[in-house]
């Protein structure tokens, strides 16, 4: 009843870039994860929380960046989710694997804040703002989220419209305006518009 087949495509294959290159960068970026994450514990000690959160989204936006210029996912896992073939939104979202990788990013960078935030000097000194600074910056939030959101829509509208995933029973349904229910388009009334 239901199929998703995946387009048929060759192999795509980074030739620009020699595989041994790639493992040493990619030592060199675990190496200095490990001395950021040092770093970071030494700062939560003195309670640094913003420059830990600072040197935490400077080392995954340093990741994720040399992850795209060098293409390592798919280099080493010839998958289907990082085949910029099937979903090509961006530059920074070459494939569906490297959104959920940038999703990654964003809740390790959120649940830092959230872990963090009430212990940090610039949430103690927003409690001791006036009243209408505080609203203000309520708005600006609400906006700002609104914002967010919006950018969440259009990726995942893209991610419909752009990707090459063909599914049989998506066009092959209509929906009745009286029950609510699908029925297929051999069997679907005259009234109905195709």
């Amino acid at each position: 009843m239901f199929a998703v087949v995946p387009p048929q495509v060759d192999a795509y294959r980074n030739h620009s870039t020699p595989v041994n290159t790639v493992i040493l960068a990619s030592l060199g970026i675990i190496f200095l994860g490990l001395y950021v994450l040092q770093l970071i514990i030494g700062l939560n000690q003195r309670r640094r929380y913003e420059w830990g959160l600072v040197w935490l989204a400077g080392y995954l936006i340093l990741l994720r960046a040399v992850m795209l210029y060098f293409g390592v996912p798919f280099l080493f896992i010839e998958s289907d989710l990082f085949n910029p073939k099937f979903y090509a939104s961006s530059v920074l979202v070459p494939s569906l694997g490297d959104l959920l990788l940038n999703a990654t990013v964003i809740i390790v960078l959120a649940l830092y804040w959230v872990n963090h935030h009430y212990r940090a000097h610039s949430y103690s000194f927003l409690l001791r703002r006036p009243e209408w600074l505080c609203n203000v910056l309520s708005v600006g939030l609400v906006v700002l989220s609104y914002v967010v959101f919006n950018r969440c829509y259009e990726e995942l509208n893209n991610l419909y419209e752009k990707s090459r995933y063909y599914s049989p029973i998506s066009g092959n349904c209509c929906y009745s305006g009286t029950t609510g229910t699908r029925l297929p388009m051999k069997t679907r009334p005259a009234c109905l518009p195709s």
